[in-house]
């Protein structure tokens, strides 16, 4: 949606709900959340980047969602996605869900991605992430657990290849340094034993 109309929509409809003058609009530059609404500042802010990549109905689903978090915090001084927010986005035209769906909305490609070789799950980074961390996939453990490692800062180009299946995860630079630096604490490590054993039904002829 064009940034100037979504604007003018954002304050018709803050008037309409009677937030006008004490509530005020603007832009912020995430990625990975479409709207905000800050109540101490009394400002609600939509993604600019979002904002360019989906159409009216998305936007104003968002606007509307944000602001019966204002209506909801002008009731109760606080607001969450508690029933109360819920009966709010109601009231507001708002679809009463807590975040957008990546089905609903179009969001912006990551430059970066963290894989985990376990349940072969992608995971969207827009910030590298540091060479010295080491990080657990969190849907297979709900704690750090060394077995279960993901694969860091894979590039977008990358990713392209590991689905194509011109590359396997064992084949990324930064593997290796990651198996080196695990085996030397953790010895028994299932992703070290994946990554030295190798899959034996990749590249069979």
């Amino acid at each position: 949606m064009d940034l100037q109309a979504a604007e003018a929509l954002a304050h018709k409809l803050m008037d309409e709900f009677g937030l006008i003058p004490e509530w005020k609009f603007g832009w912020d530059r995430a990625k990975k959340r479409f709207g905000k609404c800050n109540i101490s500042k009394k400002e609600i802010t939509l993604s600019r980047h979002l904002t360019k990549l989906n159409p009216r109905n998305q936007v104003e689903n968002t606007i509307r969602h944000e602001i019966a978090h204002a209506k909801d915090a002008e009731t109760r001084g606080r607001s969450d996605h508690s029933i109360h927010w819920k009966r709010w986005a109601v009231k507001c035209g708002a679809r009463p869900t807590r975040c957008y769906s990546s089905d609903l909305v179009n969001t912006p490609d990551a430059p970066y991605y963290t894989y985990c070789p376990n349940c072969e799950t992608y995971s969207p980074r827009f910030r590298k992430i540091k060479k010295d961390r080491i990080y657990a996939c969190g849907k297979c453990s709900g704690r750090f657990n060394p077995d279960y490692l993901v694969i860091p800062n894979i590039p977008h180009s990358a990713r392209e290849k590991m689905d194509a299946g011109i590359i396997t995860w064992r084949e990324l630079p930064q593997v290796s340094g990651i198996a080196n630096k695990v085996s030397k604490h953790w010895i028994d490590s299932l992703f070290v034993k994946n990554f030295r054993e190798g899959d034996s039904n990749s590249r069979k002829p």
